[in-house]
């Protein structure tokens, strides 16, 4: 499950006040005793960040029948996080957002 975006972002806000005084940490969502808030609070961040990161499309060549004898192939491109099929204008899945990275080849 990805970290919760909402938490990051207030727990940022907090830290970045004050990191260095305990008593600031007072509304920070990561503040629950443990020494290691910064680091569990970065991690977080990392990946969310990561999350944002595009991934390659995976292709197919998929058969069309053309008539009783003969088929086409057709290259036919899915965005790598969701399976959604996408076209090579796509930047973006239009179903689950995720950003495309497509080879200089494709």
């Amino acid at each position: 499950m990805l970290a919760d975006r909402e938490k990051v972002i207030r727990g940022l806000e907090v830290c970045k006040t004050a990191p260095e005084f305990r008593e600031e940490c007072a509304g920070c969502p990561y503040d629950d005793g443990q020494e290691d808030c910064i680091a569990r609070m970065a991690a977080d961040a990392l990946e969310l960040l990561k999350a944002q990161e595009p991934i390659e499309p995976k292709m197919s060549n998929t058969a069309i029948p053309v008539s009783k004898t003969s088929v086409r192939f057709v290259l036919t491109y899915w965005c790598g996080a969701c399976g959604e099929a996408i076209n090579q204008n796509d930047v973006y899945c239009r179903k689950c957002g995720q950003a495309v990275k497509w080879d200089a080849d494709t």
